[in-house]
């Protein structure tokens, strides 16, 4: 129960409960992605990949939406080869250009393209709309 808030009908409750599942979902799931991206800056080392394949598959909205394959060599001069976790419209490069990588020290397969889209821009997304919709449900119940 919320402070000072009255529950509303109860032909409410159905459907604000599912909806609170769902945006905490999205809210959990916005944090988890935050604290493994910070997680991995904390831990993690910076080095230059470059793009040795790009996936370009047509999007729903017309756009392009591009899957980048990267190598990078580690602190220890080992290869890695990932592709990048987030599949969108942005174009970082053609097939050979150079892309900030950010890995795993103690495990190099987990790597990301260190870009703000990258790394952040989802788990804010996910937050900022579970959040924003978490309150709205809940003061509309409390208005109930």
């Amino acid at each position: 129960m919320v402070p000072g808030c009255e529950p509303g009908p109860l032909s409410a409750v159905p459907q604000s409960v599912l909806f609170l599942v769902i945006d905490s979902l999205l809210v959990f799931v916005g944090l988890a992605r935050l604290l493994a991206a910070l997680r991995l800056r904390r831990d993690g080392a910076f080095t230059v990949g470059r793009v040795v394949a790009l996936d370009e598959r047509p999007a729903s909205d017309g756009g392009l939406i591009r899957i980048m394959s990267i190598e990078f060599t580690d602190s220890t001069a080992q290869k890695h080869l990932f592709q990048d976790s987030v599949a969108n419209g942005v174009d970082h490069g053609p097939v050979g250009a150079a892309i900030s990588v950010l890995y795993d020290r103690q495990n190099p397969q987990r790597a990301r393209v260190s870009t703000f889209d990258h790394l952040w821009l989802v788990p804010l997304i996910l937050i900022g709309v579970g959040g924003v919709s978490l309150v709205l449900i809940v003061s509309k119940l409390c208005q109930s």
